[in-house]
C-alpha cells in the first residue's frame, strides 16, 4: 500500500445516500466510477430553492453523463376506482377489475401489506382469485393466503412461506423449514407448526420432519450441528407460539384492559421504585391475566449487574465492521442472554448520533451517520426480539452530549430532526420494536418525555405501536407527561431511594378521577405495554423467571448464560479494527519481518481489579467499554498485552513490555525491539459519574494519560504501530511521522479486545474495519462541540450537515475520511452499471459493481456507493469475502424512500428533481 496516510476524500462534494455495501479484502480505488440518472422535478408545492433555504446546503456539483431513468413519487394516489383514497404503498398492485369485486378494495391493499411487518410487497390481481402474496425486501414469498383472510395472516418476522393444499390452507411460517405432504395428517404436529417450532427455538435455523426420522423433529444451528431433538408430541410444545402482528396483539391487549380496574392499569405502567425489585426498573405481576411482570435492565453492551454474563463489542465497533450479520447476531445473542437471566425488556439499543464528538455516551451508538446508525440499531433489534425479549429504542430524542443534559434544550429544525436524528428511530419502529426510552433533555423547549408534539411524531408519524417509557427520574411532572403520550415511568419514585414517592401510581389514579389526565390515556398506556408483551410471546407462560438480583448479588442464581458468545465478541472485534495506516506494509507482524516486537502503554494491560470500579468509573488497564449504565460487569479481560506474547511465543518472536505510560520505559523498552507496539486511549461515559474531570463528555479529543508523549517518544527511536481504544474520534498530531508506520483504530471492543487486536496484528484476520466517523484534523473541524455551559441551549445549526456532510459542503480537509479503512490485501472495481428494477408503483434502481481481489491473501471489502444529491447519507449493505482472485458483483439498490428528502415548505418527504450520480469506490482516501 502507498505509505502516505489518507488526507481529503476525492469524492466530489454533495455525494449523498452513501450505501455501505460489502465485497471482500481492500483498496484503495484510483478514481470513482461514476454514473448519472436523472429524477422529475417535484410537484408545485415541493420548491427545493426553498427547501434548501430553510436547510441550507451548498448546490450538487456536476456530473458525468450516464443513463437517464424517470423516477415516480413515494406517495401513490389511487384511481377513482378506488374512491380516490390515498394511503402509503411499498409495491401495492392490482388491476381494475379487483377493486369492485374483491373483499379488500383497492385503497386497503397498501394498508394490508404495511400493517404486516417485514412487508414490502403485495400482489392482489383477479387471476389469483383474490390471493394476497405478501413479501420481504428480497422478493420471497412471505404471505399466501385467500380471500377476506388475507388481512389476518400473520406474517412478522418471517423471511419464507410454503403453501401446499395438504395442510388445509393453514399458515405456516418457515425459514428453513420442510415437511413432506403425508406429515401433515399422520403426526401429531401438522405441517403449520413446523417453522414456527424452527423460528422460534433460538439457534435454529434448520428444520425437518420425514417420516425416515420417526416424526422426530431436529434443529441444527448455523454450523449444522443438531442443536435439539423431539419427537411425537412434545414436538408441537418446544418453543413459544409463532409470532403474530400488531394489530392482533394490540387488539387482545385491549381485550385484557378491558378487564381491569383503574389502580390494575395504573400498575401495569408504574415502575416499582429503585430497588424495589431484582432488576433497574420493575412492573409489578398481574396473576389473574398471565402477566408475570416485567424486569427491565441496562445495558447496549450485555445484562448490567449481572455475572456469568459476556460483556459484548459496543455499538461504535458493530457500526465499524458495516457487517449486517454481524449486526443482526449480536442482538441475537444478547437477547439469549438477557432471556437466560430473565429479563424481559432489555434498555438498548442506542441510536443517538455521534453529532459532537466529544459525546460521552457515542460509543454505545452506530456513529455519526444515521443510515449506519439505522442499521446498527435497527438489525439489533431484530436479532433480540427473535427470542421473545421486548428491546427499547433509546433515547429520544436529540440526547447527544450529556453535560448538563436533565436541563439542556435542544434546538433543531424539521429537515435535520426527519433526515437524521429521528431515522434510526423509525428503522427500529420499521424493525417492530417494542419499546422506546424518551430523554432527559428538553427538545424546542419541552421535555422530550412531556412533549405531546415529538411523541406524535413517534406514534402518528412513524406509526410506533409499542409503549415509551421515561429515562431513569427524567420527568418531575407526571401529568404532562401521561397528557403527552409517555406510557410508562421509570423506575417510579422520583429519585434513587426505595422510598422516594411515586411520580405516577396512587397520583395517575387520582389524576384520571379528578380529570387531570383522560382514562382513555391511561386505558392507551396499559394496552400499550400488554400489547408489546404479547407480540414478543411472553404471555405463553413458558418466560424465564428474573434469576439474579442487582441490588442484592447474594440472592442470584449461578447460571451462566454465556454460550459461545466469546467466539461472536472476538470476531466483532477483529472485523471492527480499523486500520487507517499501513506504511511499507509494516504489519501485519511476523517472524519473518520481527524478532521482537515491544508491547508499550498502561492501555495494553489488563486490570488490577476486574470490575472494582462501580459502573467502570475509573481507569484501570485497557479500555473495552466506556463507563456508566451502559456498561456490564466483565466476566474476564483479555488483556492485548497477554494475548501478544501468546501468539509470538508460539511463532517465535520475543517480547519485551512496558505496560505504563511512562515515556522514558516506553523508549527503553523500544530501543531493544525491531518495532513497537504502542496502546494509547481516549474514555468517555455518562454524566453521572464524572473520570478525570470529564463529566460524561470528553473535555477534549487528546489521547489521556499524554498518550501523543508517550508515542513521540516511543517513536523517536524506533518504528512504531500505534492501536488506539476509544470512544470516537482523537486528536493525531503524530499520523504523519514516518516513523509511525501503521495505525488502528480498535476502538471499545468487550471482553476479548486482547485476542481480538492479536489476530489483526498477526494477520489471522484481515481488517476490514471502516471508520463510522471523520476524524478531523483539529477539534475546530467538526460541525459541532458540547456545550459545557449549565442549562445549555444546543443550536443545531448544522442542521442535516453533520460529520462527513459537513466536511464537504464547508472544503474542509479531514485527516481521515468517513468510511476510510485499509486492508492487507488489494482490489479492482469495474463495470459500474445501473438498470431500472421495481414496479412502477415503486420504481427503483440496481446500481452493480464487479469486485477482484487482486491481492495476495483473501479478506472482507466494504464497497461503498455515494450519490451527489441534496441529502447526503450512507447505507451499509454488509461484507462480502473474497480469495484471491475472485469476482464478485456488488448491487446496491436504491428506492424512491432512499432518494427522497424532507420538505419544510410542505412538510412532506418527496424525491427532488436533478441529477443523481453515483460514485463507487472502496476507502475514502489515497493511501
Amino acid at each position: 500500500m502507498p505509505s502516505s496516510p489518507p488526507r481529503h476524500s476525492p469524492r466530489p462534494p454533495q455525494l449523498g445516500q452513501a450505501l455501505l455495501a460489502a465485497a471482500a479484502g481492500l483498496v484503495t480505488v484510483a478514481a470513482a466510477t461514476t454514473s448519472t440518472f436523472a429524477l422529475p422535478s417535484p410537484a408545485p408545492n415541493q420548491d427545493l430553492a426553498a427547501n434548501e433555504a430553510a436547510s441550507p446546503i451548498p448546490p450538487p456539483s456536476s456530473s458525468s453523463a450516464g443513463p437517464t431513468i424517470r423516477l415516480s413519487r413515494r406517495f401513490v394516489d389511487w384511481n377513482s376506482g378506488s374512491n380516490s383514497k390515498a394511503t402509503w404503498a411499498f409495491d401495492c398492485d392490482w388491476t381494475g377489475g379487483d377493486i369492485a369485486s374483491a373483499p379488500s378494495t383497492g385503497e386497503n391493499c397498501g394498508n394490508l401489506c404495511l400493517a404486516r411487518d417485514g412487508c414490502t410487497h403485495f400482489t392482489w390481481t383477479s387471476q389469483n382469485g383474490g390471493i394476497c402474496w405478501m413479501k420481504t425486501g428480497d422478493s420471497l414469498p412471505l404471505v399466501f393466503n385467500k380471500g377476506a383472510s388475507c388481512g389476518e395472516v400473520v406474517a412478522a418476522g418471517n423471511a419464507r412461506f410454503a403453501w401446499a393444499a395438504g395442510n388445509e390452507g393453514r399458515v405456516s411460517y418457515a425459514t428453513g423449514c420442510d415437511w413432506i405432504a403425508g406429515d401433515i395428517s399422520s403426526v401429531s404436529s401438522k405441517g403449520e407448526e413446523c417453522g414456527g417450532l424452527c423460528l422460534n427455538q433460538p439457534g435454529c435455523v434448520k428444520f425437518t420432519w420425514s417420516p425416515n426420522n420417526g416424526g422426530t423433529c431436529t434443529m441444527k444451528d448455523s454450523a449444522g450441528a443438531t442443536a435439539f431433538t423431539a419427537s411425537g408430541t412434545t414436538c408441537g410444545i418446544v418453543a413459544s407460539k409463532p409470532d403474530i402482528s400488531w394489530s392482533d396483539a394490540v387488539s387482545q391487549a385491549e381485550t385484557l384492559v378491558s378487564t381491569l380496574s383503574l389502580e390494575q392499569k395504573v400498575s401495569l405502567v408504574s415502575g416499582t421504585g429503585w430497588s424495589n425489585g431484582p432488576c433497574v426498573g420493575n412492573i409489578d405481576s398481574m396473576v389473574h391475566i398471565g402477566f408475570q411482570g416485567l424486569c427491565l435492565q441496562d445495558s447496549p453492551s450485555g445484562v448490567r449487574f449481572a455475572s456469568d454474563v459476556s460483556v459484548f463489542p459496543t455499538a461504535v465497533n458493530l457500526a465499524a465492521t458495516f457487517d449486517k450479520t454481524l449486526m443482526y447476531n449480536q442482538g441475537l445473542y444478547m437477547g439469549r442472554e438477557f432471556r437466560g437471566k430473565g429479563v424481559s425488556v432489555v434498555l438498548g439499543p442506542a441510536m443517538n448520533i455521534m453529532r459532537a464528538p466529544e459525546g460521552g455516551r457515542a460509543w454505545e451508538s452506530g456513529g455519526a451517520d444515521p443510515v449506519l446508525s439505522s442499521f446498527t440499531a435497527s438489525l439489533q433489534v431484530k436479532g433480540m426480539q427473535s427470542v421473545g425479549i421486548i428491546a427499547t429504542a433509546k433515547h429520544w430524542i436529540l440526547n447527544d452530549q450529556e453535560y448538563s443534559r436533565e436541563t439542556a434544550n435542544s434546538l433543531v429544525g424539521a429537515r435535520a430532526l426527519r433526515e437524521v436524528y429521528m431515522r434510526p428511530f423509525k428503522a427500529c419502529v420499521d424493525a417492530g420494536v417494542g419499546a422506546v426510552m424518551c430523554s432527559y433533555n428538553s427538545v424546542n423547549g419541552t421535555n422530550a418525555c412531556e412533549s405531546s408534539t415529538y411523541m406524535s411524531f413517534l406514534k402518528d408519524e412513524l406509526g410506533f405501536q409499542g409503549f415509551v417509557m421515561t429515562d431513569w427520574v427524567a420527568v418531575s411532572t407526571g401529568n404532562n407527561a401521561a397528557n403527552a403520550g409517555t406510557d410508562m415511568m421509570m423506575p417510579g419514585g422520583n429519585g434513587y431511594s426505595k422510598t422516594d414517592p411515586q411520580i405516577w401510581g396512587p397520583n395517575l389514579a387520582s389524576a384520571v378521577n379528578s380529570g387531570a389526565v383522560p382514562g382513555s390515556r391511561v386505558d392507551n398506556m396499559a394496552t400499550r405495554v400488554l400489547a408489546a408483551w404479547i407480540k414478543m410471546g411472553q404471555n405463553d407462560g413458558t418466560y424465564p423467571a428474573v434469576n439474579f438480583d442487582s441490588f442484592v448479588p447474594s440472592n442470584s442464581k449461578k447460571m451462566s448464560v454465556q454460550a459461545d458468545h466469546a467466539a461472536h465478541i472476538r470476531q466483532v472485534g477483529s472485523a471492527s479494527s480499523v486500520l487507517v495506516k499501513n506504511s511499507g506494509s509494516a504489519l501485519p507482524l511476523s517472524r519473518a519481518k520481527y524478532a521482537k516486537i515491544a508491547i508499550i502503554g498502561e492501555d495494553a494491560a489488563g486490570p488490577k481489579n476486574l470490575n472494582g470500579c462501580a459502573d467502570h468509573g475509573c481507569i484501570d488497564g485497557t479500555i473495552a467499554q466506556g463507563w456508566g449504565s451502559g456498561t456490564t460487569n466483565f466476566p474476564y479481560i483479555v488483556a492485548p498485552d497477554a494475548a501478544i506474547r501468546a501468539k509470538a511465543s508460539s511463532l517465535g518472536i520475543s517480547v519485551v513490555s512496558s505496560t505504563s505510560n511512562d515515556k522514558t520505559a516506553g523508549a527503553n523498552a523500544a530501543s531493544s525491539a525491531d518495532i513497537a507496539v504502542v496502546f494509547v486511549f481516549a474514555n468517555s461515559g455518562e454524566e453521572y459519574i464524572t473520570v478525570e474531570n470529564n463529566k460524561g463528555d470528553r473535555n477534549n479529543l487528546d489521547l489521556w494519560h499524554d498518550g501523543n508523549g508517550l508515542i513521540n517518544a516511543v517513536s523517536a527511536v524506533k518504528k512504531t504501530v500505534v492501536v488506539i481504544h476509544s470512544p470516537g474520534p482523537v486528536n493525531m498530531p503524530w499520523l504523519n511521522n514516518p516513523n509511525v508506520v501503521a495505525v488502528i483504530y480498535a476502538l471499545m471492543p468487550g471482553q476479548e479486545t486482547g485476542n481480538a487486536i492479536t489476530d489483526v496484528l498477526f494477520g489471522d484476520v484481515n481488517p476490514s474495519g471502516r471508520l463510522p466517523f471523520t476524524v478531523g484534523a483539529s477539534r475546530s473541524d467538526y460541525a459541532a462541540d458540547v456545550v459545557y455551559q449549565d442549562r445549555p441551549t444546543i443550536v443545531y445549526n448544522e442542521g442535516i450537515l453533520i460529520d462527513y456532510r459537513w466536511f464537504e459542503a464547508t472544503k474542509r480537509t479531514p485527516l481521515l475520511a468517513f468510511g476510510h479503512g485499509l486492508s492487507y490485501t488489494t482490489f479492482s472495481y469495474a463495470n459500474l452499471r445501473l438498470n431500472k428494477t421495481g414496479t412502477a408503483w415503486r420504481p427503483a434502481f440496481a446500481v452493480a459493481v464487479d469486485v477482484t481481489n487482486t491481492g495476495p491473501v483473501a479478506g472482507n471489502e466494504v464497497v461503498q456507493l455515494y450519490l451527489r444529491l441534496p441529502t447526503e447519507t450512507c447505507q451499509p449493505q454488509g461484507r462480502c469475502f473474497l480469495r484471491p482472485g475472485e469476482t464478485a458483483t456488488v448491487t446496491f439498490t436504491l428506492s424512491n424512500a432512499d432518494l427522497s428528502m424532507y420538505f419544510v415548505t410542505s412538510l412532506q418527504w418527496d424525491v427532488p428533481a436533478g441529477d443523481f450520480t453515483s460514485v463507487c469506490r472502496s476507502v475514502l482516501g489515497g493511501h
